[in-house]
């Protein structure tokens, strides 16, 4: 059985009932912003019912504000998640931009 994004087929990295897993750590594309994390989380289940692997990051890089992003696939490497650009890109009508997703320190 698959452990880990490195192991999932192309198709399990970008379609899963299961979400993004942060601990894996990989990439992912942020499809949607929102400083709302109801909103985030209300737009992250509609890709979710459409089959998406599909996660909500509070990002708090920001100066003082957390943003709530609307990311979808986990990939092992880069070049995983380039080849799915298209196919993400088809769900939104906004610019997405890839995040590479932090390893947990205890992994």
């Amino acid at each position: 059985a698959p452990t880990g994004p490195a192991d999932a087929s192309p198709e399990a990295m970008l379609m899963s009932t299961e979400g993004v897993i942060w601990s894996r750590g990989g990439y992912t594309w942020v499809v949607a912003t929102s400083f709302s994390q109801f909103g985030a989380e209300r737009l992250a289940q509609q890709y979710r019912r459409a089959g998406f692997r599909v996660g909500v990051w509070a990002d708090t890089t920001g100066p003082g504000t957390t943003a709530y992003r609307v990311v979808i696939g986990q990939f092992a490497t880069e070049a995983q998640a380039l080849a799915a650009r298209d196919t993400v890109q088809r769900q939104t009508t906004n610019q997405i931009w890839l995040l590479q997703i932090p390893r947990s320190p205890e992994e």
